[in-house]
C-alpha cells in the first residue's frame, strides 16, 4: 500500500505509475490523480500544443511522410499471413477490362482489410484497374463505378 501525495488516499501499488527515480520505483501521485492533472494541463494548453504541432508538421513534411510510410508498411507486413506464393501465375488479361497491357497481381480482399497472400485471394488486373480499385473490395469498387456511370 502507498499513499498518494495529491489525494492523500492509501492505494495498492498497482495504482501508481512506475518511476525509476523514486525510492520505491513508483510515482508519488496515483494514476487517477496523474491522469486528471494531465488532462487539465492539456485542456488549458490545447491552443499552444496544437499550434506548435501544426507548425512542426508544416516545417517537416518529409518526416511526416516517412513516419506514415513506416507505419503503413509495418501494418501491411503484420497483416500479410504468408509470403507471396511462387505457384501463382498471372493470367494473360485483366480480370475486369480484359486488357493485356501492364498486368499486376491484385488482392481480392485487400491486405489492409485482413486479406492474405493466399492464391485464392489473388487475381490479375491491369495497372489502371488496380490503381483505381485501391484498397476497396470489388463490390465497393463496382458500386462506385456504377454510381459514376449513372451520373454521366
Amino acid at each position: 500500500m502507498k499513499t498518494c501525495t495529491k489525494c492523500k488516499e492509501s492505494k495498492d501499488e498497482a495504482m501508481f505509475y512506475k518511476q525509476k527515480a523514486g525510492k520505491d520505483g513508483l510515482q508519488s501521485i496515483c494514476k487517477e490523480c496523474d491522469n486528471y492533472r494531465s488532462s487539465r494541463y492539456k485542456m488549458s494548453h490545447r491552443d499552444i500544443v496544437d499550434k506548435s504541432t501544426q507548425d512542426w508538421m508544416i516545417k517537416h513534411p518529409d518526416c511526416i511522410r516517412a513516419i506514415r510510410h513506416k507505419y503503413h508498411h509495418k501494418r501491411r507486413t503484420e497483416l500479410s499471413s504468408s509470403p507471396f506464393p511462387k505457384e501463382f501465375k498471372l493470367m494473360s488479361h485483366c480480370w475486369i477490362c480484359l486488357s493485356t497491357d501492364r498486368l499486376e497481381v491484385d488482392h481480392i480482399i485487400p491486405v489492409s482489410r485482413g486479406g492474405s497472400n493466399d492464391i485464392s485471394n489473388l487475381t490479375t488486373l491491369c495497372k489502371s484497374c488496380n490503381c483505381s480499385k485501391g484498397s476497396k473490395t470489388y463490390s465497393e469498387w463496382f458500386e462506385k463505378r456504377l454510381g459514376r456511370a449513372r451520373r454521366n
